[in-house]
């Protein structure tokens, strides 16, 4: 179906696609009470996708290795999760329960057995980077991925668990076409689309901070951000050759991520 002015949108909601004819914007009107494409929200679990490509950045350096035993650089976490390595962090391999880790008594799974997705895997990912990479997150992200790409809204937040990413419908955009485009370079662009494999050899629907969708000319790419009162929905669609994005101020995400779905035509 065509997308225009007259497609449905859920209520106190901005969304915003871009294709090869430009960017579309659809609601946020200065007057509404609801985002505009300037608004800053914590895009929550979207912020993954960020966090993953400042890991990939690292690995590239030389920082980091994917084989890396977690418990190298975070030996607090208990002895059971020993076997836990850098790549199961990254496609929710790694059995680690959600929640206070030091006081559960055993993994979910042993690590690369299931795919199970955890917070807790790029809350120990996001510090993780940080410890290789000697400088703060925010520092990683704003000098390879926020500068370059132009998001000069989004920024880091200091959080409880994990650092919170703060950013725009706008910038989200900018990112996600960055995805579809592969703005970052073919060889990073090709490492955050690879897919998590189990120990069985069986792939996982998660790359490096997105999930990935099955569609019949080509996957497309995407993540959801959930807060009280507020969804963020990103998808960057190759196969498509248009990305999107949605950020709606309600706690259902179904709304949100069927109109990202039909913006980048996926």
């Amino acid at each position: 179906m065509p997308v225009d002015e007259k497609t449905p949108m859920p209520g106190r909601t901005v969304a915003g696609h871009v294709d090869a004819a430009g960017v579309t914007w659809l609601g946020g009107e200065a007057d509404d009470e609801g985002p505009t494409a300037e608004t800053l929200v914590d895009i929550a679990g979207a912020g993954k996708w960020i966090v993953a490509a400042c890991v990939a950045i690292l690995m590239r350096q030389g920082d980091l290795d994917p084989n890396l035993p977690v418990r190298t650089l975070l030996p607090e976490l208990p002895a059971w999760a020993a076997p836990v390595r850098l790549h199961h962090l990254i496609h929710h391999t790694s059995g680690l329960p959600d929640g206070d880790v030091s006081t559960a008594p055993g993994p979910r799974a042993e690590p690369g057995t299931a795919f199970s997705y955890s917070d807790t895997d790029y809350a120990c990912l996001a510090t993780l980077a940080e410890l290789a990479g000697g400088r703060p997150l925010a520092e990683i992200a704003q000098k390879h991925l926020f500068a370059p790409l132009g998001m000069a809204s989004t920024q880091f937040r200091a959080g409880v668990d994990a650092p919170g990413i703060w950013s725009t419908a706008r910038d989200m955009l900018r990112w996600a076409e960055a995805m579809h485009i592969g703005a970052l370079g073919p060889r990073l662009t090709a490492l955050l689309r690879q897919p998590g494999r189990l120990r069985d050899g069986a792939l996982v629907p998660y790359a490096w901070g997105s999930f990935i969708l099955p569609g019949d000319t080509g996957p497309a790419y995407a993540h959801t951000g959930r807060r009280p009162g507020c969804v963020t929905y990103v998808i960057a669609s190759p196969a498509t050759a248009t990305s999107a994005v949605v950020v709606s101020f309600t706690d259902d995400p179904n709304p949100a991520e069927v109109l990202g779905r039909k913006l980048a035509q996926f």
